[in-house]
């Protein structure tokens, strides 16, 4: 679920949003096949990501942040920060 809001100011718009997301595993096999080869998946088997970030813009160009906090049993790397540009011609 995203919750987002969009704000004016003179010149330049500040797009903050808010996401809360949840995902489950419901299988005993974590095999995968590509082509003749099977490859062994971790399994995560389950988490709840929650992120929060926000877009500039002005004139043709955004810039956004984002950080997301990631919790399940078996992740490697429950933090994630996030820093893009884009510019629209």
């Amino acid at each position: 679920m995203r919750v987002a809001n969009h704000l004016d100011f003179a010149g330049w718009k500040l797009e903050p949003y808010a996401e809360l997301n949840g995902i489950t595993t419901r299988t005993n096999q974590n095999a995968v096949r590509v082509n003749q080869y099977s490859f062994d998946v971790a399994e995560t088997k389950g988490r709840i990501e929650s992120t929060i970030g926000a877009n500039a813009v002005v004139g043709n160009h955004r810039i956004g942040l984002e950080a997301s906090l990631a919790n399940g049993k078996y992740l490697d790397q429950p933090y994630k920060v996030q820093l893009a540009y884009r510019y629209h011609w």
